[in-house]
């Protein structure tokens, strides 16, 4: 995959990674907080959909920034599903 990395706020720094599968494209971010990772993620996931692309993003953010950003309202997590839902990751890797 392609890295790249940009520059926000206090020279804190954002590392994307992008894997390119045939029509689809998948971007990851991340760093440390307060950067401006979830406000880039929704200004990049606007961006697409306004141009008739597909986009799912997904937040693992507990604070929901992606999530109201997007919809104007909070929704729950996927941390919070999964707590619901009694979900345990050493169910799935050893």
């Amino acid at each position: 995959g392609r890295r790249g990395r940009g520059r926000a706020g206090r020279g804190a720094s954002v590392a994307m990674r992008a894997a390119d599968e045939g029509n689809c494209i998948k971007l990851a971010v991340y760093g440390k907080g307060g950067i401006g990772k979830s406000t880039t993620s929704c200004n990049i996931s606007i961006a697409l959909a306004r141009r008739g692309k597909k986009v799912l993003q997904i937040g693992c953010d507990p604070k929901h920034d992606s999530t109201f950003t997007l919809t104007g309202f909070l929704i729950p997590t996927i941390i919070d599903t999964l707590q619901e839902k009694d979900y345990h990751y050493e169910n799935v890797w050893p």
